[in-house]
């Protein structure tokens, strides 16, 4: 029988319900679901099959070295964050070479790529697909670890200035938002460059005021399915963490039809020329119509389940198609008629409020990071009842909860502001 294997490099309750349903379907067709996993605890709920914890800091040797042990046949990698998929990729390498294990993840090269954000930018420019003004700015340089430049922080202030403020500070190589700050001026620019509070490399991205959105894409064999696009709310207030933000999929603004099909066409001639081989998360400031791409992750991402709960195509069933297929024929048309929403409350603030028979709940849990928990709700409401449900958010026809009023409100808010059509079924 054959054995396919998730590696899971974070907790599993964002994956829930689908990657559950992902492991019930593989074995209905007689393979053996594997989870390796490093961060967490898993049960029945989160998946159907064998599971594995793993030290988290397990390295590419010994994590293929494990696959070999356990009989694996097909590896998928859904680790996050960046570093654990350049893990996985090295994974895919040490077992190609091998001759043993196909592994669904990315080459060490285009994983490496992504997981830079100065490097993205140079191929996603080959592609047309827009990104911010920003300024590379060498930490080893301006720290004066090498030769010594002495007016290169005054330069980097004169090239910064070029394009304007506010500016963000984004690390070369982190993610999920982490170490980023926004410099108003160039007077803050100047502190910062001259008080060593810059010390590894990093972006000087010009600040976009415009609409978050982030669009997941699946891709083997030079076939692409782009899954819709997940709008996370305004930019006005700088960087935000992940999973504090109100989130919508399943919807395109009035008027952006056209220029999203365009991005999509960009993604998928991208994937398939770099032989993508797994996953991607496109992540764009969307401003009058143009969109304009801040990094690409090279894996899935805390906006998978609402890609997934939206279109109805499950990435981390597709994930396992392509390791065992052989070859991967993308979805057809997407079957969502559907809208999608995340939200940061509990089941103990939605429970007196007796949500609507129409919105289904998808995930009610809270998650760790970094030692704290949050509330993590996903929904889902069919096209017909989405406006019904915005009037019940706004508390037309509900009891009201000083817990999750705040959030409701913004929920219609949100929607409202969109001016949304549903995406094509």
């Amino acid at each position: 029988m054959t054995r396919l294997a998730y590696i899971r490099s974070i907790e599993t309750q964002q994956a829930r319900p689908f990657l559950r349903l992902a492991s019930e379907r593989l074995a209905r067709t007689g393979v053996t679901p594997v989870l390796l996993y490093t961060d967490g605890d898993v049960g029945p709920e989160d998946f159907a099959g064998e599971a594995l914890r793993l030290d988290p800091g397990i390295r590419s040797e010994r994590l293929a070295d494990t696959l070999g042990d356990l009989g694996v046949d097909v590896a998928v990698s859904i680790s996050i964050p960046d570093n654990s998929s350049l893990r996985d990729a090295a994974v895919r390498e040490i077992s190609s070479a091998r001759d043993t294990i196909d592994v669904v993840a990315h080459t060490v090269d285009l994983a490496a790529t992504f997981a830079n954000k100065h490097e993205t930018k140079a191929l996603l420019a080959g592609y047309g697909i827009a990104t911010p003004a920003s300024v590379y700015v060498d930490g080893d340089l301006l720290n004066g670890r090498s030769p010594a430049y002495d007016d290169y922080a005054t330069a980097i202030v004169h090239r910064v200035a070029e394009s304007g403020f506010p500016v963000i500070v984004k690390p070369i190589w982190d993610c999920l938002a982490n170490g980023m700050s926004v410099l108003s001026d160039r007077a803050q620019l100047a502190e910062a460059l001259t008080s060593s509070s810059i010390p590894g490399n990093v972006l000087l991205e010009q600040c976009l005021d415009g609409r978050l959105c982030s669009m997941e894409v699946i891709a083997a064999h030079g076939s692409v399915h782009c899954q819709p696009l997940v709008w996370k709310g305004s930019t006005t207030a700088g960087p935000e963490f992940a999973f504090e933000q109100l989130r919508i999929a399943g919807v395109v603004p009035s008027g952006l039809e056209r220029q999203v099909a365009e991005l999509e066409l960009r993604i998928a001639t991208l994937c398939a020329a770099e032989a993508v081989y797994g996953v991607l998360e496109f992540e764009f400031i969307e401003v009058g119509g143009v969109f304009f791409c801040i990094e690409v992750n090279p894996r899935v991402s805390g906006s998978t389940g609402m890609s997934i709960a939206a279109s109805g195509v499950n990435t981390y069933w597709e994930l396992a198609r392509i390791g065992l297929d052989g070859r991967w024929d993308a979805p057809g048309s997407r079957s969502n008629a559907h809208v999608a929403w995340q939200i940061p409350l509990s089941p103990s603030d939605l429970h007196p409020l007796a949500l609507p028979t129409y919105v289904e709940v998808l995930r009610d849990n809270a998650f760790s990071v970094d030692g704290l928990d949050y509330a993590n709700t996903l929904l889902r409401v069919d096209h017909g009842h989405v406006d019904d449900f915005a009037g019940w958010c706004r508390g037309d026809t509900r009891p009201h909860s000083r817990s999750a009023d705040d959030v409701l409100e913004k929920i219609a808010a949100l929607w409202d502001s969109m001016s949304p059509i549903p995406v094509p079924v």
